[in-house]
Formats: structure tokens, sequence, C-alpha cells
């Protein structure tokens, strides 16, 4: 006895049945792929506030700059970054080092983190700690939900150009607030 070929509606019925199946499979993947978690493309394309300068640095492709005078002229790079985890959210965080050189010969970087709020996951960004000016970052790394940095700064004997006093610090972000372990 042969089998009867499935009829028009049976095979309508199981591809819509297919159909919809494998569309919830992309929405879910594609819900899955819009986590907050931060990437590379967040750290160099990111609104940072700055604390030195008091004002924001919409950075794209890791830089920004603005003005034409020495009142309002100002460069912001970024310099170094780190991706990992820093809090309990199992999604990454990055620490975020950037150097901003108002009108003048001074660079200043500060350390600052951005994170995802585990109760909402939004991206935010850390209050900030000046590293120093002019100083030469050697490593960043977030380690064991630590944040370690190494530089050259400048030791009493160093020119401004050429920082040659090896430092390390640690940090960690306690509560959105980023903390020096070091003091």
């Amino acid at each position: 006895m042969s089998a009867s070929p499935p009829s028009n509606e049976r095979c309508t019925a199981r591809a819509i049945l297919c159909l919809g199946f494998f569309m919830s499979l992309v929405l879910f993947t594609a819900q899955a792929d819009a986590s907050p978690s931060v990437t590379a493309k967040t750290v160099k394309n990111y609104r940072y506030e700055l604390l030195l300068e008091k004002r924001q640095a919409p950075l794209k492709d890791g830089f920004f700059q603005t003005g034409k005078t020495p009142d309002d002229f100002l460069t912001v790079r970024l310099i170094s970054y780190s991706l990992g985890r820093l809090n309990a959210d199992r999604l990454n965080d990055a620490a975020v080092v950037l150097a901003a050189s108002p009108m003048g010969s001074g660079s200043f970087f500060e350390l600052t983190v951005l994170y995802t709020e585990p109760s909402d996951r939004t991206i935010r960004q850390s209050n900030s700690i000046v590293l120093g000016d002019r100083i030469k970052i050697r490593t960043l790394r977030i380690q064991s939900g630590k944040i370690r940095v190494e530089y050259d700064a400048h030791g009493p004997d160093d020119p401004s150009c050429c920082p040659k006093t090896r430092t390390l610090r640690t940090f960690h972000l306690i509560n959105g607030q980023l903390t020096d372990t070091d003091l």
C-alpha cells in the first residue's frame, strides 16, 4: 500500500509553521545580540563626560575635536581600553583612558569606565580619575574584576616631554564609582 501525497493544505500549514519557528529563532537571536554589553564600537563612539574639561566629548572612531580659539579648542583621543567584567551582570564593561588636549602643550589623561547597570542594562559612564599630564600608558587591563594601569609618569627630574617614573595603579568599580585601591 502506498502512502498518498500530502494535501496542499497540509504542506501550506507545515510551511507556515516552519516559517514561524524560523522567524522566532531570528528574532530571539537579534534580541540576544542587542544586549547592552560594552563593545569596542561602543568605546570608540561614546559621548564621554570629561572631568577636567567639564564638558562632553562625543567620540567618533576614538577621536573628537572642537573649537578654533584658545577658549573653546579641545582635542580628545582614545588612548587605550580594555574589555572585561567589572560588576555582577556578566556583560562586558570597559576601562577607558582618554587624553584631552586643550590649546597648549598639555595632554591630560583620564581613566573612566563604561559599564552596564544590572538593574536596567543601560550602558553608563563612571566617574573619571585623572592619571596625569603627558604620561605614557604601558598597559591597561581588566583582570579578576580589577583595573590595572601601568604607565610612565613624571618624576622630579623628568622633562615634561619624557616621563620615566614607572607607575602601577589598581582600581575597582563599586556601585558605579571608580575607586583607586592604592590610596
